[in-house]
């Protein structure tokens, strides 16, 4: 009977000993987190975890598939009564972030071959610091037994991970973890030759904070009126490094920022909407972030550039036939200076302008647009818009219409699937 006792835990020992390199699957409830949220871990390889378990850089890797463990032993004819203790503790998070919340995965297996009415207790306990001293996270007592899964031995559970929700003032330097696990024989028949054991593994897979990350915002606003200027700013987290800053414009292809790349902002006059984009890396990632602009529920928000009023110009309208592409000193409008011409038109403005192309280090580069356009001092400024021959007064096409939709002189013309509607 003995020697089974010895066999059944020496089969169990060497279980427990490769038991961590086993895959730990996780579940955590859901939350409601913003959806600029990023999870971040203290640098490794730069002493952010010390103590005396193993593989201290795998608590804070990023991987929540391995993690540090502290193997230890009692055993009657080893330590008597003499208390075995490991420890493990992190620091480092990178600070200036804005924490949601604490997560730490961890568990713990064991086994044990009490004989001849010797007893063991295993201790283990996880701790936190936010920066005013250690908190207890939790703690567990095994007396004699390996306990299994349940509220009181939450280790033992295959998806346990402490959560603490945090201040959003919270110093995200500040914050610390440390775990220990103690182990002793309280009852030894002979601390000579009795082979009476109790052993533990504690492993803490998996160490982050959950933050609020960076967004990239516009400034002022989101919707502009052509030529104003406007500033690309990337907020809410510190940030390490910038690259591929880019704007896509609509119909137009990508502007790369070429110059001053590694900064938080993107500054200069817009003409065209459309999206800005950056990538930053963040201290505390192994991952770069890709960013764009968007809205306070983390929904895609290109910019708007609106058209400039140069319907309140007092101009002549004047209809040309065939007109495809403006001719030089024309310049295609996007709205209509005479509301009384709807519909199917290409419409080009006529008159003493002037015009820059966008240099330098802004979104909108080598893009040309009217500054200005001169209409008081030139009275030939006209409005031109283009019409097909067939609906001009007198064309045969236009002689049998019908009207319709309402009384004569109104008359409607089809092209296409649009319509113009010639005045009266």
């Amino acid at each position: 009977m003995y020697r089974l006792s010895r066999f059944v835990f020496a089969l169990a020992f060497l279980i427990a000993l490769f038991w961590p390199q086993l895959p730990f699957v996780g579940k955590l409830a859901a939350f409601d987190d913003p959806p600029d949220a990023i999870t971040i871990q203290p640098p490794t390889g730069v002493g952010s975890g010390t103590g005396t378990f193993q593989f201290l850089d795998d608590a804070i890797n990023g991987n929540p598939f391995d993690g540090s463990i502290g193997s230890i032993e009692a055993r009657c004819k080893v330590t008597c009564f003499n208390q075995v203790e490991k420890y493990a503790q992190w620091q480092g998070f990178p600070d200036g972030f804005e924490p949601l919340r604490l997560e730490v995965s961890w568990d713990a297996a064991g086994a044990k071959s009490l004989l001849l009415g010797d007893q063991a207790r295993v201790d283990l306990k996880l701790e936190y610091d936010l920066g005013g001293g250690w908190q207890t996270a939790a703690e567990e007592a095994w007396v004699n037994e390996i306990p299994t899964c349940s509220e009181a031995h939450p280790s033992r559970c295959d998806n346990n991970t402490f959560v603490l929700q945090l201040a959003p003032q919270q110093s995200t330097g500040a914050i610390k973890v440390r775990a220990t696990a103690k182990a002793k024989m309280t009852t030894c028949a002979n601390c000579i030759g009795d082979s009476s054991a109790m052993s533990v593994i504690m492993a803490v897979r998996h160490i982050q904070l959950v933050v609020r990350g960076p967004r990239l915002v516009a400034e002022p606003s989101y919707t502009l009126t052509r030529g104003d200027t406007v500033t690309f700013r990337v907020v809410g987290a510190p940030i390490t490094s910038f690259s591929n800053w880019r704007y896509s414009p609509t119909a137009h292809p990508d502007i790369i920022r070429t110059e001053n790349i590694d900064t938080a902002t993107w500054s200069g006059t817009l003409v065209l909407g459309g999206m800005a984009k950056v990538v930053v890396i963040v201290p505390g990632r192994q991952s770069s972030i890709p960013l764009q602009l968007d809205d306070a529920n983390g929904a895609p928000r290109p910019m708007t550039v609106n058209p400039r009023a140069w319907n309140s110009l007092p101009l002549t309208a004047k209809p040309t036939t065939g007109l495809q592409v403006p001719p030089p000193g024309l310049f295609r409008l996007v709205t209509n200076p005479e509301a009384r011409f709807l519909g199917w038109w290409n419409g080009y403005l006529s008159a003493v302008h002037t015009s820059s192309k966008l240099d330098g280090d802004t979104p909108n580069k080598g893009l040309t647009f009217v500054t200005d356009v001169k209409h008081d001092n030139d009275p030939a400024a006209h409005f031109s818009y283009e019409i097909t021959p067939d609906v001009e007064e007198g064309a045969t096409f236009y002689a049998r219409q019908c009207g319709q939709g309402g009384s004569s002189p109104v008359r409607y013309f089809a092209r296409t699937s649009t319509s113009m509607r010639a005045a009266p």
